[in-house]
C-alpha cells in the first residue's frame, strides 16, 4: 500500500528525554518501550505493543488485570491515579510486573 507510513507495532518517535532500551516511554499520550538507546532530541524506535516486565514500587498494591500507572521520578510502576496511566497488569512475582502496553495512556 502506498500510502503506509509505520506499521504501528513500532513507532519513530522523538524522545522528550533520554531513555535507555527497555525503558517505558511516555511521549504525550503515546505509551511503548525503547527498542534501543534514545538521545533526547533524537528520533529512536519505540515498541508500542505487547507484554513487557518492569518494576513495581514496593509498596503498591497491584494485580491481574489492574491498570498501572509510571512514577517517571523512580521508574516504576504503581497505582497512584496521579500518574500516567500506562497499562494493564497481566502478572505480578513480587516487585516484578508482567504489563500489557496498548501504545497509548489508558485511562
Amino acid at each position: 500500500m502506498k500510502n503506509s507510513v509505520q506499521n504501528g507495532k513500532s513507532l519513530d518517535l522523538i524522545a522528550s528525554a533520554a531513555y535507555s532500551s527497555g525503558d517505558l516511554v511516555v511521549e504525550g499520550q503515546f505509551v511503548g518501550v525503547a527498542v534501543t538507546d534514545i538521545a533526547s532530541g533524537e528520533v529512536g524506535a519505540v515498541a508500542m505493543t505487547g507484554v513487557f516486565e518492569f518494576t513495581k514500587e514496593t509498596a503498591a498494591s497491584l494485580a491481574q488485570g489492574d491498570i498501572a500507572y509510571y512514577d517517571a521520578s523512580t521508574k516504576k510502576l504503581d497505582a497512584t491515579t496521579s500518574n500516567p496511566a500506562v497499562g494493564y497488569v497481566v502478572s505480578v512475582s513480587g516487585d516484578t510486573v508482567d504489563l500489557l502496553i496498548h501504545g497509548h495512556k489508558v485511562a
